[in-house]
């Protein structure tokens, strides 16, 4: 085996290992209760043997084979110790991922979980947004005084507008109730968990703005509390002084621009990490398929890599002083834009092919591009899960795979001779790119645009020069704020040259409204099936092998499409499905959804439509009324004489009918509480009460999230729906697979389009 393909195979066995860990690290952490159940059966064996335990049970099919595809390959090429090494490889990667996995410190306030309400005083470090706040806390001073560690997440409820706004690094005394974090119990569900343990937090602290006082509200208490600022470390100061950098930029740009073409160039510059453009512009850029101009990327990099190169060849310099000019660009892009997975990627692959350009060496783009990932992954391998770090190497790979077949040909001569040849790279390029990236932009996003080829076809001419523009004046700007004296002239000049953007700025923007306004473009789908990434993957990479090959292209392009159409399958929803929560209620098919209480959907249900590749969402305006039944209710204790009374609705679905609370004044459909539920039941036993000849489902507020069966009515079901803030219910009658039980011995059927068995219950 040649070398270029050892490090190939080896850099993903070694990637696998850690995505499989990172993936998981929520689950893995101490405290979650695969790793107790795990714990407890192996009660004497080392926490890490304990998650490395765990991690085999989550993930061993997804080890197991990308070892033996790696061994299998070594070893029909003769290396029997280099198969060993790959068959161990992915193992060796995830115990060295799981010694990397966050864990709780000593002091942290995660082992207070079980203590209810706290005051803590603890120090902000950042604003998430006006409800969240991840604080340092100090010390506890109730129910006991104790210093602490770590860090923690402050969840402010009925957060106004209003709400005064908190300083990083401002003192707080928060008074509230700890609790773990919330982990989603369904696959539908962002799993916010993750990365918050990723990130050092363990535990939050829930409370509302009438509990949190500022330092100033008891300084003698807070002051005598409060250990002392620890001086600040030289990456602390290496930090700041590049964020403040970065905050001189962004302001001359939008002083230079306006606050809206100027964030759009800081963006284009720097990335949208960096800077906070308008949730509007980011998915607009999105829809269009241009997202990748607002991050700071490898395509960003190359072209101020590129620029800097050949403007130092213009200079009567040695070849090597300009390769040497290039490698200082690329430190400085690095310092400005951040070093995020994507800049981190584009940075140590241009400083690869930068020196072995300087001592006249050639290299292997995609062995580099390997031995990349496995150096980013040796420093963070929790990385791996991150989106931004996936979409880039797979797009740089796919353009690597297939750039020397699909664009390498002979200089041509000529302007329009020129032209065809740049279309056809372009447009190489960007099918290349899109074709890597488009299988974790379904199971991420869920959704595939159709412009994204035109879209970049018509930018693309005008991106270059005003990333480089963008980047000298930026250049400017951060030596400038340096200097202890004031060049004369010189905010003029970076003025000039933010104008001279201002004009290919408005036509990109343009370009994106005018795109964006076609309709039908969004194609938005559920995630793919388990094993469809796999398979499109090897169908994609069959392609590339071939593609250099003419007398096979044709069979690679057979393949792909193959594979294509297995990504792209999703299989229909069997039968209606009823989504029930504290605040909707809606039904779903394959194609659209019906909100049936005429509210809007609430977070969750917006979840689950995107999830499920639902875009037409409609509200019960064309449905006909709920039929309106009073429920009288009776004193207890034996007494029957009727004290007051309600209204329930009952609006009847394909398989359903569905009984909520009716709002007397404006008709409005709401869940019941639990003795509301208890009067319905009682109406339902007397078996004169005939409301509909399909199963019943009791829409009720509540804090256990199951459907059980309550009784038979005249040999029709009656469910009770359980519901709270967090727990909706998904129901359906359509049976997917094998038969499961429930303690109280109704069957149901997993759904088999979700990830999880549970995520919906399938009645009989």
């Amino acid at each position: 085996m040649k070398p270029p393909i050892v490090t190939v195979i080896g850099s993903l066995s070694f990637a696998s290992g850690c995505l499989v860990v990172a993936s998981c690290a929520d689950r893995l952490t101490a405290g979650s209760r695969l790793l107790q159940r795990v714990a407890n059966e192996n009660a004497d064996a080392p926490l890490i043997v304990n998650q490395l335990i765990a991690c085999l049970e989550l993930a061993w099919p997804a080890l197991l084979t990308v070892a033996l595809a790696g061994a299998t390959v070594a070893w029909l090429a003769g290396r029997r110790i280099l198969a060993c090494v790959l068959l161990a490889t992915p193992f060796i990667a995830t115990i060295y991922a799981l010694s990397r996995l966050p864990r709780p410190d000593p002091s942290d306030l995660w082992f207070q979980r079980n203590a209810g309400n706290v005051e803590c005083i603890c120090r902000i470090e950042s604003v998430r947004n006006k409800n969240s706040l991840v604080c340092s806390p100090v010390e506890m001073t109730f129910p006991s005084r104790k210093q602490l560690g770590g860090k923690i997440l402050v969840t402010i409820f009925g957060a106004s507008d209003e709400q005064q706004t908190y300083g990083i690094g401002e003192t707080i005394t928060v008074l509230g109730r700890i609790s773990q974090l919330h982990e989603a119990p369904a696959s539908w569900q962002r799993n916010e968990r993750s990365r918050l343990i990723g990130s050092g937090i363990f535990s939050k602290i829930s409370t509302d703005e009438n509990s949190i006082k500022r330092s100033g509200s008891s300084p003698e208490r807070i002051q005598h509390s409060i250990k002392p600022i620890e001086e600040e470390t030289l990456s602390k100061k290496w930090q700041n002084f590049w964020e403040r950098g970065r905050g001189e930029i962004i302001r001359a740009h939008a002083n230079s621009l306006g606050p809206g073409k100027g964030d759009l160039l800081s963006s284009m510059v720097l990335g949208d990490r960096v800077v906070k453009l308008p949730k509007e512009i980011k998915e607009l850029f999105r829809d269009v398929g241009l997202s990748h101009l607002l991050a700071a990327s490898g395509f960003n990099l190359s072209i101020v890599v590129a620029s800097s190169y050949f403007l130092a060849r213009l200079l009567p310099i040695r070849p090597q002083f300009a390769s040497l000019f290039a490698l200082v660009a690329t430190v400085c892009f690095v310092c400005l834009a951040g070093p995020s997975p994507s800049v981190v990627r584009a940075a140590m692959l241009s400083v690869f092919f930068l020196v072995a350009k300087l001592f006249a060496r050639k290299l292997h783009s995609l062995a580099a591009l390997s031995l990349v990932l496995t150096v980013a992954l040796a420093f963070d391998p929790l990385s791996a899960s991150d989106v931004g770090l996936q979409l880039s190497y797979l797009a740089t790979a796919g353009i690597i795979s297939g750039a020397q077949s699909a664009i390498g040909r002979p200089k041509t001569k000529g302007i329009l001779e020129g032209l065809r040849r740049w279309l056809q790279d372009s447009v190489s390029v960007i099918c290349l790119a899109q074709l890597s990236v488009l299988p974790i932009q379904l199971m991420y996003f869920q959704y595939a645009g159709v412009l994204f080829l035109p879209a970049n076809l018509l930018v693309d001419p005008v991106v270059a020069p005003v990333t480089v523009l963008g980047f000298i004046s930026s250049i400017m700007v951060f030596t400038a704020s340096l200097l202890p004296f004031t060049i004369s002239g010189s905010g003029i000049l970076v003025e000039s040259i933010d104008k001279l953007t201002a004009l290919p700025l408005d036509y990109m923007m343009q370009c994106a409204f005018w795109l964006a306004s076609i309709k039908g473009t969004m194609i938005r789908m559920g995630p793919p099936v388990p094993f469809a990434l796999p398979v499109y993957y090897f169908c994609l990479a069959y392609f590339f092998y071939v593609l250099p090959r003419k007398n096979l292209r044709s069979l690679g392009i057979i393949v792909l499409l193959a594979g294509l159409s297995i990504l792209l399958f999703r299989p229909n929803i069997p039968d209606e499905i009823i989504y029930l929560s504290k605040k909707t209620a809606l039904t779903m098919t394959t194609k659209s959804g019906v909100v049936l209480n005429d509210d809007s959907p609430d977070w969750l249900s917006k979840q689950l439509l995107e999830y499920s590749g639902i875009e037409k969402i409609e509200g019960n305006a064309n449905l006909n009324a709920p039929q309106q039944v009073t429920v009288p209710t009776k004193r207890r204790l034996g007494k029957t004489a009727p004290k007051a009374s309600f209204h329930i609705g009952i609006r009847e679905t394909k398989n359903f009918a569905i009984v909520s609370l009716l709002s007397s004044e404006n008709r409005r459909e709401s869940p019941l509480t639990w003795t509301q539920s208890q009067y319905v039941l009682e109406m339902l036993g007397d078996d004169s009460v005939q409301l509909t000849e399909k199963p019943l489902l009791i829409w009720t507020r509540g804090y256990r999230s199951a459907v059980r069966r309550c009784k038979f009515i005249n040999a029709q079901k009656v469910y009770l729906a359980l519901v709270d803030s967090r727990n909706p219910l998904i129901i359906s009658r359509a049976p997917t697979g094998p038969a499961n039980k429930i303690t109280d011995g109704e069957t149901f059927y997993p759904l088999r389009i979700h990830r999880k068995e549970d995520d919906v219950l399938v009645l009989r």
